[in-house]
């Protein structure tokens, strides 16, 4: 934990292995108070990453209360000058505040398509950085600062106090991750056909009368051999109802590092007559297969033994 303490800054930056993660693994959090007018800048990375002349998709996923804002900033350097591009969803909250002169650049990132598992408070967003032959990418920073509400000019911004008694305000934030894209490699993703899914050692028990479960291993793989390398897949089952008119609800069950997972006492409720499982790659650059186009696996209750 790194501690930081001044007139203007009172924050503590951890590894967070509490709260719930972006995908597994832990998360960034950065914790405490603000006065409204600084950012507040620590440094991720630090190396000398060639950019060549291309344009870069980042990717990186933030949960933060309302009053909280978390960019980064992407130092680079060539061999006569440096430049600092400050990425961030909400540009204006970062430009009116009176440290905005450090970045040389500003780059929107815009919300991407929700990637992150149900109910969890993530927000991916996904920023196109433009870069010329000669650079090189040697620092990657995480950049906090406290949100403005509407337009305000530099004198209203002084004299605004936070509900401190200091002056500052309460800043909670966290980095779920990061990845780099090459703007030209885009990961392929193989469609659902071309998957072979089961589902073996279907065991099913009962705890009350009306309340059963099945618990089954399910697992994957390609029809062909030459099978891509995916950093893991995320779990889904989706409900089948008796009644055609009923809502069917998708819910998160886990993660999976290898081609397979084992589901465990699955509550089978009234009026489901069979799950959808439903197994989402997810590659090594942070890109995600699109659920409608997953590999699924689908157990039909009504012909199996319940």
């Amino acid at each position: 934990m790194l501690k930081y303490t001044g007139d203007q800054a009172q924050l503590q930056a951890f590894i967070n292995f509490k709260d719930g993660p972006y995908s597994g693994g832990n998360c960034m959090t950065i914790k405490g108070s603000l006065q409204q007018n600084i950012i507040f800048s620590e440094q991720l990375f630090n190396g000398r990453l060639g950019m060549e002349d291309r344009s870069i998709h980042l990717f990186y996923s933030v949960r933060a209360d309302g009053s909280s804002a978390l960019g980064l900033s992407l130092d680079l350097s060539s061999n006569d000058q440096s430049i600092s591009i400050l990425v961030a969803e909400d540009i204006a909250t970062f430009t009116r505040k009176k440290q905005n002169h450090k970045y040389g650049a500003y780059v929107k990132a815009d919300k991407a398509e929700p990637h992150a598992p149900d109910n969890q408070d993530w927000f991916l967003y996904k920023a196109t950085v433009h870069s010329s032959a000669g650079y090189k990418l040697t620092g990657i920073n995480i950049v906090c600062t406290l949100k403005i509400a509407g337009k305000m000019s530099p004198e209203t911004e002084d004299r605004i106090t936070g509900v401190n008694a200091d002056g500052s305000s309460p800043y909670h934030a966290s980095l779920g991750h990061i990845s780099i894209q090459k703007l030209d490699a885009n990961t392929e993703f193989r469609p659902a056909g071309s998957w072979v899914t089961k589902g073996e050692y279907i065991s099913w028990s009962n705890s009350s009368i009306t309340t059963k479960h099945v618990s089954l291993k399910l697992s994957w793989k390609l029809k062909t051999p030459d099978q891509p390398s995916f950093r893991k897949y995320n779990i889904y089952v989706e409900e089948s109802m008796a009644d055609p008119n009923a809502k069917a609800s998708r819910n998160y069950l886990g993660v999976a590092s290898v081609d397979a997972f084992y589901i465990s006492g699955l509550e089978v409720t009234s009026g489901v007559s069979g799950f959808n499982f439903i197994i989402q790659a997810c590659a090594h650059d942070g890109s995600w297969q699109k659920l409608e186009e997953c590999p699924e696996f689908f157990l039909d209750l009504v012909h199996s033994e319940v």
